[in-house]
């Protein structure tokens, strides 16, 4: 199967808290995952963004997709997994990471958007700083997530 994998950081300062938002929609754009992540604010935005793309990389390769689109407001990041040359930042290991699990699907490309273009996973990040644990839905999601992915 093939799919296109959002991923959203939001973060709350007051609970020294970062939420990461993972949508995984099908090729018609349906809602078939989700998956809201709560972390502790490290303050570095591309490393919080790493984490989640690599999140999202697992979480795809456990929904089984063999094509994966991966979508992120993150140009400093989609610019390194997309470079060819071995990354010496200290994101060196979880860049190595995203580009050795990209290596288990069929196709997995990396694009950057427009900040805030997904809600779904946007509304998913916020929600994730006021958890204490993750919460992943399939199939079956809460009436919010449901209205936020229709508009």
């Amino acid at each position: 199967m093939c799919g296109h994998l959002w991923s959203c950081r939001s973060v709350d300062r007051t609970r020294k808290k970062v939420g990461i938002g993972i949508v995984v929609r099908d090729n018609s754009r349906k809602l078939t995952a989700t998956k809201a992540i709560p972390l502790t604010f490290s303050g570095d935005r591309i490393l919080t963004e790493a984490l989640a793309i690599r999140i999202g990389l697992l979480f795809a390769m456990e929904q089984q997709w063999a094509s994966l689109e991966i979508q992120s407001e993150c140009k400093a990041l989609i610019v390194r997994l997309n470079e060819e040359a071995e990354d010496e930042s200290q994101l060196a290991v979880i860049i190595r990471d995203i580009k050795q699990l990209k290596a288990s699907f069929w196709k997995c490309n990396f694009y950057l958007v427009s900040q805030h273009k997904d809600r779904v996973s946007f509304n998913l990040a916020q929600f994730a700083t006021k958890l204490i644990h993750d919460v992943k839905w399939e199939r079956s999601f809460p009436l919010w997530l449901k209205r936020a992915s229709q508009s």
